[in-house]
């Protein structure tokens, strides 16, 4: 009688072999479906992007028209202020209506680069998620593109370490700290982004303040993405990300 010694796990070895085609296939198309998905997200945005700051465009033109409109009546009332014929309470109160109008105009231009900011960041996620964890003097301590600058970190960085950016900054320039973006803002809630540990800058990365705030950043170990110009797909402008990069949370 012959006997056929099968060796212990030979089995299942074959059996592994057998389905190694057919498990890397479905995460093959697994990866396909979820690269899709990003894209589409990508599309989504860039198109919500432009339907929102095509409606802001045009609250700018009215924000700006009332600008003119209210510094023409200024106008008028300082020459009746001086002479004498209304109250310097009167100037007052035009000279804070005249404040108040520009600062809606400040405010709807602000949103408008907060939204190309975010669009800017989220072309470039899939391409700086993968990065690995930071070791100190290896390639990936820096990524570096046409467009941006991706400096990997090691520091433990939060919102609440802005507080030392900013005394920074504003000895170093005697002004506050150009922060279009905060943490979370609605327009991240609004398209679904995390930015809840992040922040935005609104200085060119290649700018005495931008060079200054880079070298601070990477002494510190902050994390940090310098965009320098606009990246491929959007019309954002020059802003330095402070923080992970925002990622699109999906639901």
């Amino acid at each position: 009688m012959l006997l056929l010694f099968v060796a212990p796990g030979a089995g299942v070895s074959a059996q592994r072999r057998r389905s190694t085609p057919a498990t890397a296939s479905a995460t093959s198309a697994a990866r396909a479906a979820a690269k899709a998905a990003r894209a589409k997200a990508r599309e989504d945005l860039a198109k919500a992007t432009a339907e929102y700051k095509a409606s802001l465009q045009k609250l700018l033109a009215l924000r700006e028209a009332n600008v003119v409109k209210v510094s023409a009546q200024h106008d008028k009332l300082k020459e009746l202020f001086t002479d004498g014929i209304i109250s310097r309470r009167e100037i007052e109160n035009s000279d804070a209506a005249l404040v108040e109008e520009r600062a809606k105009v400040a405010d709807v231009r602000r949103q408008m680069e907060a939204a190309d900011m975010m669009l800017a960041e989220s072309l470039v996620e899939d391409e700086v998620a993968p990065l690995p964890v930071f070791v100190p003097g290896a390639p990936t301590d820096h990524v570096r593109r046409t467009a941006y600058i991706r400096y990997n970190g090691f520091a433990s960085w939060s919102l609440a370490d802005a507080a030392r950016i900013e005394s920074m900054f504003v000895s170093k320039f005697g002004r506050r700290l150009p922060i279009s973006a905060f943490g979370q803002t609605e327009l991240h809630n609004r398209w679904g982004y995390d930015h809840r540990h992040a922040m935005d800058v609104g200085v060119h990365p290649d700018s005495r303040e931008g060079q200054a705030l880079i070298a601070y950043l990477q002494s510190a170990g902050i994390p940090f993405i310098a965009f320098r110009q606009a990246v491929p797909g959007s019309a954002s402008g020059p802003h330095i990300h402070i923080g992970r990069p925002s990622h699109k949370v999906y639901r």
